[in-house]
């Protein structure tokens, strides 16, 4: 199904919903579950659902590979402090590409059985990068199940920042206070969320979650991975480049996460139904083959949405049928720059820190 038969005709691909500043507002329906049968099978015609072998084989192999050879390299440059840190910072680079994939094997999107994307999962996510697939999944699939429900979303669900004036009010005393300053804290924080993903992933697993391979796979990373930094570089710097890695890892995938669904509507003030719930609460990154690189593909937020499984390579060809498909439903389709996307949700949490301390005056 081409644009023009999507379209009435034409190749018209304006839509509704706004090119940068503030997140849309609701279109003017939600279109209904006949209405995403119809595009889904516009997709499934097109072939967009299928595997996709050969991409995902150079992908990944590339990927394990890139991430390896920071580490081998390491050890024939660990006398050149400079290769040292710049190496902790392409590693911490190259394991947010390695996340990409165990995102995407937690979506079935690279092999048909579900057991067999589950085991490289293990492999990519647990033993490489010491963070629990099963706890990825499981958190991921509520995540796109309720997405920008408060408190319900897990995306949404932290400790010390709200996304919503609403949330905020609902907090402890002493957690308000903080609020007001989220907008500032949050560029600090975002240094430590690798660990984060890290601390979460074992209390799944304190929890009963995460089973004994899956266990036995991270406590390795997390044993192997030091003696190796601390041995080739000795205590001091070896800590001190696993915390450039880190920072830098968490930096990447808040950078990437943020410019998702944050400041983009809740889900209880959009339209019942699947397809309007997915597409208003998400937003699209514009930009080229570079962008979906540096993005995992994620900069294409709404068609993942609507197709979880569609491996990411098919995203962008999706995004040609879905955009125009939400023209004519009447439902907003937000796509913005990047900047756009950051500036979106970095005033989103002005707006709620600033609803704190108006509340608190």
């Amino acid at each position: 199904m081409t644009v023009s038969e999507l379209t009435g005709g034409t190749n018209d691909t304006s839509f509704v919903g706004a090119e940068g500043g503030r997140a849309p507002t609701v279109g003017a329906r939600s279109l209904k579950s006949a209405d995403f049968a119809l595009l889904k099978r516009y997709v499934l015609n097109a072939h967009l659902l299928d595997r996709q072998p050969a991409y995902y084989t150079l992908v990944i192999s590339l990927t394990v590979a890139g991430w390896a050879a920071t580490l081998v390299l390491l050890a024939y440059f660990r006398s050149s402090p400079n290769l040292v840190f710049s190496l902790a910072i392409a590693n911490g680079i190259m394991s947010m590409q390695l996340a990409f994939i165990a995102h995407d094997l937690g979506h079935n999107e690279v092999f048909r059985s579900a057991g067999a994307n589950r085991r490289l999962g293990l492999f990519v996510a647990n033993l490489l990068l010491g963070a629990s697939i099963r706890w990825w999944a499981d958190t991921h699939n509520r995540h796109h199940a309720q997405p920008n429900r408060m408190d319900v979303d897990p995306e949404t669900i932290t400790p010390l920042w709200a996304f919503s004036p609403g949330q905020a009010a609902a907090r402890p005393f002493a957690v308000r206070r903080l609020l007001r300053w989220q907008h500032l804290t949050i560029c600090g924080a975002m240094l430590g969320a690798g660990l984060g993903v890290v601390a979460a992933s074992l209390s799944f697993t304190r929890a009963g979650g995460e089973r004994a391979g899956g266990m036995s796979l991270m406590a390795l990373h997390w044993l192997v991975l030091p003696a190796v930094l601390m041995g080739l570089l000795g205590p001091t710097t070896g800590l001190a480049w696993l915390a450039i890695q880190q920072a830098v890892f968490g930096s990447y995938m808040t950078i990437v996460s943020a410019t998702n669904h944050m400041g983009m509507p809740e889900a209880g003030d959009v339209p019942d139904g699947f397809l309007a719930r997915q597409v208003l609460t998400a937003r699209n990154v514009s930009g080229g083959l570079l962008l979906d690189l540096l993005c995992g593909g994620l900069n294409h937020q709404i068609e993942h949405h609507l197709f979880p499984s569609m491996p990411r390579n098919r995203l962008r060809a999706a995004r040609r049928l879905v955009r125009p498909f939400c023209q004519r439903g009447g439902v907003a389709y937000h796509e913005t720059t990047l900047l756009g996307a950051l500036h979106e949700g970095y005033a989103e949490l002005v707006t709620v820190a600033r609803s704190v301390s108006l509340a608190a005056a």
